[in-house]
Order: structure tokens, then C-alpha cells, then sequence
């Protein structure tokens, strides 16, 4: 019994990582975009990213490293305080308010 929980509880902590790095890649999409960039692999190669590891971030298929995460965001001009901020993450208005602001930053 216990170990049919302890998998259950295993199994929502994964999905809510898939689900979160599905957010994150979803945010980097858009804020690429908001930059004028539609091609993945120019920006990527532009800012010094390996082009096929932006791509697995962007559909949320690589398990990010905290310092990966600081470091991609960071090009958009994104602080940790809004990389961090779960109400961003889950949410499309406030992705869209800050890939605005990141616009007019550039």
C-alpha cells in the first residue's frame, strides 16, 4: 500500500515538472519571438547557445540546470525574480506583458 503511494506521489512530482518545463519552454518561445527572432537556430547561434539544446529547452524535453535557466533567460534582459515568478509561468497575459516589456527594453 504504501509503495502504490509513494509511486503516485512520485508520478505528480514528474508530471508537474513535464508540465513546468513545458511552461519555461513555452515563455523562451515567446520571448524569442518577441525579439524578432522566428528562427531558433540563428538566435541561438547569435548568443552562443548550442542551437539543438535551446531547441529542447524551448519543448520543454531537457531537465534545465538552474545556472542553464539564469543564463538563457538573461539574454531576453529577464530577471530571477520574473524567471521564478510561478504567476508568469502559468500564465499567458503575464508572458505577454513581459515579452512587451522585454521588447521595449531592447
Amino acid at each position: 500500500m504504501n509503495n502504490s503511494k509513494n509511486s503516485t506521489s512520485k508520478e505528480s512530482k514528474d508530471l508537474d515538472l513535464k508540465l513546468l518545463l513545458k511552461s519555461i519552454g513555452t515563455l523562451l518561445v515567446i520571448l524569442r519571438k518577441s525579439l524578432g527572432y522566428t528562427n531558433a537556430r540563428l538566435f541561438a547561434e547569435l548568443n552562443n547557445i548550442d542551437p539543438g539544446q535551446l531547441g529542447k529547452y524551448e519543448r520543454g524535453q531537457s531537465n534545465m540546470q538552474v545556472g542553464s535557466v539564469l543564463k538563457v533567460f538573461k539574454l531576453y534582459g529577464v530577471t530571477e525574480a520574473d524567471i521564478f515568478d510561478t504567476r508568469i509561468l502559468n500564465n499567458p497575459v503575464e508572458q505577454d506583458l513581459l515579452s512587451a516589456t522585454v521588447k521595449e527594453s531592447r
